[in-house]
């Protein structure tokens, strides 16, 4: 059996091309092995000693992106870095003193730059950044990416279509001015053509996956989509209209952190939540393609905790990290100087077996 646990939440899990996996979150101990909010694991859930960012003393680490080329970005409390495929700095890539605040969401374009999102209004204390900024590779301010005002709240995600074009949602009123959940276009103007009069009544956004229909999953902690219930959760057609073939009637009774599409089109959810439609699903569950709920996912099985992330092995397990002390009933011992018992578990795809790492 895998074993393992955090000392504090886990806030973003990443598998990287060789099966290995990021952790990142707010904890110093991982396994019994002091690291500072980032570790890399092997496949087998056991620590990969050769990642030297475990000791590197970043803060808190809420969003990671694992370039092509094997080298990771990363970003947190007023800081983003990239890191080389071992852990270390890459010191091409200078942010200077960074942000003012906590990095959210980060995007990298297929030319190399980063595009960051968060709650943070300047970087390297001098350019007006409102919540979104499009950095150079070696970390400078890329001019050609003007967002006027910008937001008036934290970006929680951001994602990148083909064409560049880049949708995002957080907890913000409007984007200079106007809608609360945009589209814009590649330079950082506003995407009028996204549905601008009905996406602006929506809010709170915390993840937006993409199908490959060109339709969207969206989740977070809002209540309706353009004056339609969707508690918490709505696929949305290209344009930004609300998709009305997927119905998921009464929805979740509390805020969504994760959605995973699978290969089979069923989605899987991860959440804060205890149940969904009324029927018993402890912060993880899976939906059919029409948001309808699959029975055959684990019906008594749970989490102790909020699931802030999932990802979707090759093999059909899943990788789970959060707020939690227990995954199928299964009790993990708690650290007796934690404050929090966030751990990491991996599960079947049907779920009735869970290898706890």
């Amino acid at each position: 059996m895998l074993t393992g646990n955090a000392n504090s939440y886990i806030s973003v899990v990443t598998t990287q091309a060789d099966g290995k996996i990021l952790v990142g979150g707010s904890f110093t101990i991982y396994n019994g092995a002091s690291v500072t909010n980032i570790t890399r694991l092997n496949p087998d859930g056991t620590l990969d000693p050769g990642f030297l960012a475990s000791t590197a003393g970043y803060g808190q680490v809420a969003a990671i992106h694992v370039r092509a080329d094997g080298k990771i970005f990363i970003g947190g409390s007023g800081f983003i870095y990239l890191l080389n495929t071992d852990g270390s700095r890459d010191m091409s890539f200078n942010p200077g003193i960074g942000f003012d605040g906590l990095i959210l969401a980060l995007v990298v374009q297929p030319d190399g730059k980063v595009v960051a999102g968060g709650r943070f209004r300047f970087y390297q204390n001098t350019y007006l950044a409102s919540h979104i900024i499009r950095l150079n590779t070696d970390a400078s301010i890329d001019a050609g990416f003007v967002t006027g005002s910008g937001f008036n709240g934290d970006v929680y995600s951001i994602a990148q279509q083909d064409d560049g074009k880049l949708l995002v949602g957080g907890l913000f009123a409007n984007f200079n001015g106007t809608s609360t959940f945009v589209r814009l276009n590649s330079g950082g103007s506003l995407d009028g053509s996204f549905n601008p009069s009905g996406a602006g009544t929506i809010t709170n956004v915390r993840t937006i996956v993409p199908q490959p229909d060109g339709k969207w999953l969206l989740g977070g902690d809002f209540p309706a989509y353009n004056g339609v219930t969707r508690n918490y959760m709505a696929r949305i057609n290209a344009d930004g209209t609300l998709d009305n073939a997927f119905d998921p009637v009464g929805n979740f009774n509390a805020p969504i952190a994760s959605i995973v599409l699978q290969p089979d089109g069923k989605i899987l959810v991860g959440g804060n939540f205890y149940n969904y439609n009324g029927l018993t699903r402890s912060n993880v569950a899976r939906l059919n393609t029409d948001g309808s709920l699959d029975p055959g996912f684990a019906v008594n099985a749970g989490s102790g905790g909020p699931v802030s992330s999932i990802r979707l092995q090759p093999d059909g397990k899943l990788k789970l990290g959060g707020l939690f002390t227990y995954c199928n009933q299964r009790v993990k011992k708690r650290p007796a100087n934690a404050y929090g018992y966030a751990w990491y578990a991996r599960k079947t795809t049907n779920g009735p077996a869970t290898e706890r790492q």
